[in-house]
């Protein structure tokens, strides 16, 4: 491989934030602003191969699980694989907004944002290259300088195809990782399903799939380029 570190790197962003092989994340709400965050991915094949070859995937995650347990505004932490390839987590938070405060700079905007008048409540997600370093609140390894310069930051100026490129030359030596590894990475989306306590009344992105829920699918190409806001917004009524 050109650069084994590159091609590691890129593993990692999609082993931890995106769907390598199956993914769910689930964000519910209370009435109260808290509530839960849950966790569940599989791989095989292809990534726990490379994977194996490189890290200890359970250090990792004990590390991941000690890391979370720093941010103050997060409890009931627990990061598990339970067997082969399958890996869960999950953590409770008392006030969505304050998730990512830990991390947030003065002049930066909340990722998570909440707002209500009389019974009716709204949240909104912005994401940006300003703020996008917050995300290391919940996902600790993107803290790493390295990996890091994979993420917006080090993409100014980047089309989506130019990274695709990157991503195909990295792998570019390697007959076993290089299709996959670029098939997967054009492919790859977050899929995130946030489900209130209440009724939905219109959102701003995302599809509807029941009278409490949302869920947003989002290429990973987007949110390391993130040349332009992702803003998505939910009201509903309690």
């Amino acid at each position: 491989m050109k650069n084994n570190i590159m091609a590691l790197s890129i593993l990692l962003l999609i082993f931890f934030t995106v769907s390598g092989c199956s993914l769910k994340q689930d964000i519910v709400l209370d009435r109260q602003g808290g509530g839960t965050l849950d966790v569940e991915f599989s791989l095989k094949g292809f990534y726990l191969d490379f994977l194996n070859n490189f890290i200890d995937i359970q250090d990792s995650l004990s590390e991941i699980e000690t890391e979370l347990n720093k941010n103050p505004y997060l409890d009931h932490i627990v990061v598990k694989n339970p067997s082969s390839g399958v890996f869960t987590g999950s953590f409770h938070f008392s006030d969505l907004q304050t998730v990512f405060a830990e991390t947030k700079e003065i002049n930066e905007t909340k990722i998570f944002s909440t707002s209500e008048k009389g019974n009716i409540k709204t949240i909104e997600i912005r994401l940006n290259r300003d703020n996008f370093g917050q995300l290391a609140a919940l996902i600790p390894i993107l803290d790493d300088p390295y990996l890091s310069s994979f993420g917006p930051e080090g993409s100014k100026g980047q089309s989506e195809q130019d990274y695709i490129d990157m991503v195909e030359w990295t792998f570019e030596d390697s007959e076993t990782y290089k299709g996959e590894a670029v098939k997967t990475f054009s492919e790859s989306v977050v899929r995130l399903s946030v489900k209130v306590d209440g009724t939905v009344i219109s959102q701003i992105g995302g599809k509807r799939v029941s009278g409490s829920e949302v869920v947003y699918e989002i290429p990973l190409i987007k949110l390391l380029i993130l040349d332009k806001e992702l803003f998505y917004q939910i009201k509903y009524k309690v």
